[in-house]
């Protein structure tokens, strides 16, 4: 029997295919999509018969879905999103940096200012009215010996205060330098503070620190902060103590710095060591150390027993930043 037969993929063949006795046709890598797939037969006296029609659906990839192409449209969306928000989140960044760096400047021009005005700025009025009254000494009284003994007094005072301005500048130039601005640096300033208040005084003084072989920098506040607590808490001690020992101690473990000042004088009371913690006042100048400590987050704590000595004791805490600088947790 001389059968024939036609086929056509609808949407692949343009028309049916040439009459084969081959009842079989293959086709490769279809695309995804519908399909009408058309039988045509023709017997041996050239009848025609069909076409048959078969339906049928190739599926497509994964990765040709419209939830794919739904996930990367979100995908892409996010990443573009990211992008804009990093981008905004830099300039944000770098212009709170600035407004930071600007609030910096101005906090610091205002201590700078306050501790001019205080320190020297009413030291050299002090020297003014003073360098007055000995100008007004020799011009009415010169030849009075009670006269020229008021005017040698009123001369060491001025030198005195000189000194103490001269000091006074050497702290505030050590505080701004940022050659300075590490803990080693701190320790030795504090070491030549300390040696320099007791080189004409009879009392034992004693300074014990290590050097740190991985130095850590401290921001220029920080390390202002701690030095004036440990001169606020010597300079307490000196004064008020009656002491003929005392010694400092400062400690590095870590990311924690511990400094104590210890004197065998006189003590403080349980109610003048409770109106310290509990008041404002600056009664013994230790309630500066109280409001500095406070202000860097520091862990103080004073002992004292009466007749046996004061010990004032200090921990501060740091966190890394980053570039090994640090600041007060």
């Amino acid at each position: 029997i001389d059968n024939r037969y036609s086929v056509q993929l609808v949407g692949i063949d343009d028309s049916p295919n040439e009459w084969t006795s081959d009842y079989k046709k293959d086709y490769f890598n279809l695309p995804s999509g519908k399909y009408i797939f058309k039988v045509f037969g023709k017997n041996y006296q050239n009848i025609i018969s069909g076409p048959l029609e078969f339906y049928f659906y190739i599926r497509p990839p994964w990765w040709k879905t419209w939830w794919f192409y739904f996930c990367c449209s979100l995908f892409l969306f996010g990443i573009f999103f990211l992008i804009i928000k990093f981008f905004i989140n830099q300039k944000v960044k770098k212009r709170t940096e600035v407004l930071e760096k600007k609030n910096i400047i101005a906090k610091e021009r205002a201590r700078i200012s306050e501790d001019m005005h205080d320190s020297i700025g009413s030291k050299l009025t002090r020297i003014a009215i003073l360098s007055d009254r000995i100008v007004d000494n020799l011009d009415n009284n010169f030849l009075k010996t009670n006269s020229i003994e008021d005017t040698k007094m009123k001369v060491s005072t001025i030198g005195q205060i000189s000194r103490e301005i001269l000091d006074g500048m050497n702290e505030i130039i050590w505080s701004l330098s940022p050659k300075y601005d590490t803990v080693n640096s701190l320790l030795f300033f504090m070491n030549h503070y300390f040696n320099e208040m007791f080189e004409s005084s009879n009392i034992i003084a004693k300074f014990d620190f290590k050097e740190m072989d991985n130095d850590i920098i401290l921001s220029p506040e920080i390390r202002r902060d701690i030095f004036l607590i440990f001169k606020e808490a010597v300079n307490n001690a000196i004064k008020h103590s009656r002491a003929t020992l005392i010694s400092s101690v400062v400690q590095i473990n870590g990311n924690k710095i511990y400094l104590e000042i210890k004197d065998n004088g006189i003590g403080i009371s349980e109610q003048d060591i409770v109106h310290i913690k509990t008041s404002k006042d600056v009664k013994f100048g230790l309630n500066n150390i109280k409001m500095r400590a406070a202000k860097i987050g520091a862990y103080l704590s004073i002992i004292s027993k009466i007749n046996e000595g004061t010990t004032v004791r200090l921990e501060i805490l740091l966190t890394n930043t980053q570039n090994n600088s640090f600041e007060v947790f």
